[in-house]
């Protein structure tokens, strides 16, 4: 089964399991704090990943890990059965299709906007307004900068990309300009 169809199924379990206590928002928390808890430290994560250390001692250091992080018990428990079916290696992908289909729950999109200067808080706020205007939905806006934009900005929502930079202009121009003097 391809990794996507394993993230899809278990994050459906998932949100089931967060349906019955309204719990979706701390339990995306909790994926969160785990996911980049690992990526700190890769050391763990590939022993977790690994086929080779049994499930018991696997085991141990999830319920280590959850009461650190202080995770709730419904994460606690999901992480044990990604541990009792092999699957802690797949959690990050888990906790993206999560977080994609809590979106969907919810009514929200998310959005990624490049700058080529950082956005203002009011710049931000206008371009949020314009989007939820645009789809009708919540938008999380995620924004970076990029020097080589020029200006403008890069809007990208799933698989729209909205290019409103001085960057692509030019190019642009470049490029007609190429073609008739050719």
């Amino acid at each position: 089964m391809s990794d996507i169809r394993i993230a899809r199924r278990y994050a459906k379990a998932l949100i089931a399991i967060a349906d019955k206590d309204k719990s979706h928002e701390s339990v995306a928390r909790d994926l969160d704090k785990v996911v980049e808890g690992l990526a700190k430290e890769p050391s763990i994560a590939t022993a977790l990943s690994n086929p080779t250390i049994r499930s018991r001692t696997k085991a141990e250091v999830v319920r280590k890990i959850a009461s650190s992080l202080m995770l709730r018990p419904s994460t606690t428990n999901f992480l044990l059965v990604l541990n009792e079916h092999d699957r802690l290696g797949d959690l990050t992908a888990i906790r993206n299709e999560f977080a994609q289909r809590l979106d969907v729950i919810q009514g929200r999109v998310r959005a990624k906007v490049t700058s080529a200067k950082p956005l203002t808080i009011m710049d931000k706020k206008r371009v949020e307004d314009a989007l939820r205007k645009a789809t009708g939905k919540m938008v999380l806006v995620d924004t970076a900068v990029d020097e080589r934009l020029i200006g403008g900005v890069v809007t990208k929502m799933g698989n729209l990309v909205l290019d409103g930079t001085v960057r692509t202009q030019l190019d642009t121009l470049k490029s007609r300009l190429h073609q008739v003097f050719q």
